[in-house]
């Protein structure tokens, strides 16, 4: 049975991430990995380890919530969703890789706030970082936002080429598993764009990939890239935004807009980044 992995660091946003990710499982008919990264603090001056009776004491605490979670997941899907739990001791990033590479699971969700180590993962330069390397999509949870049925998801594209076709796999995958409407939205920065060779060719080449799922085309002639979405978002009421990530990438853009823009894009719909 394919699975979601959730890491969790016990914050509200991270336990509504793992909600998020329970009712999302017990949907798709998929298991649920829970995993709690523990990255024992070091002196600020000479880097010593923790004593080891310090670090058990709290690795027993963690593993005690860390059980308390995975109850309280069982009752929440009435037992239907198969639910594993894991205490890691290590590097964060490293250690998150090393299970996605492992487990290999379908969707790796996390809440897009958190607590210390968690928190400095989820978010700016991190975020980038985990939307790069790991090895499935990642969708991003923001506080307070509940799982209901995907119906409608966008597609946020700048209509550069592809190095493979892997991404336009999973996402058509993905799709297909929520049943639901694709929303492809090319943002364009200048209308001469419109007609161009390049843009001909990749719509094209999206149109063949999508041919057999209900799929809409939007083209936006707009500079400000994080206001076209959110507003094009709101106006199709999307359940979720896709991304691909790249270099000069969009989840950057949109990551690191002004706060009043990045509050209100992060109040209404995931965000599922998904790289080449």
């Amino acid at each position: 049975m394919k699975n979601i992995l959730v890491p969790t660091d016990f914050s509200a946003e991270s336990i509504n991430a793992v909600e998020y990710a329970a009712d999302m499982a017990s949907s798709l008919n998929l298991s649920l990995n829970l995993v709690h990264i523990y990255q024992p603090p070091t002196s600020a001056y000479a880097e010593l380890p923790m004593p080891p009776v310090e670090m058990e004491k709290s690795l027993d605490e963690l593993e005690a919530h860390l059980e308390q979670l995975h109850l309280s997941m069982e009752k929440r899907t009435a037992g239907k969703v198969p639910v594993k739990m894991e205490l890691r001791v290590g590097n964060i990033r490293t250690e998150i890789l090393d299970i996605a590479k492992e487990t290999e699971p379908m969707i790796v969700v996390m809440g897009s706030h958190g607590a210390g180590k968690m928190e400095r993962l989820l978010l700016g330069s991190h975020t980038l970082w985990a939307s790069k390397h790991l090895p499935c999509p990642l969708i991003i949870v923001p506080g307070g936002v509940k799982f209901e049925k995907i119906a409608r998801i966008g597609l946020a594209w700048n209509y550069r080429p592809l190095k493979d076709m892997a991404p336009l796999n999973k996402i058509r995958d993905l799709v297909k598993a929520f049943d639901a409407e694709l929303h492809v939205i090319c943002i364009m920065k200048n209308s001469s764009d419109r007609l161009s060779d390049k843009l001909l060719t990749e719509a094209n080449r999206f149109q063949e990939e999508f041919s057999e799922m209900k799929t809409h085309y939007s083209f936006i002639v707009d500079k400000e890239v994080s206001r076209s979405i959110l507003e094009f978002s709101e106006k199709q009421n999307l359940d979720m935004m896709i991304v691909i990530p790249s270099k000069h990438d969009l989840i950057g853009t949109m990551i690191h807009h002004s706060e009043s823009k990045q509050m209100a894009l992060h109040s209404k719909w995931p965000l599922l980044s998904i790289h080449e």
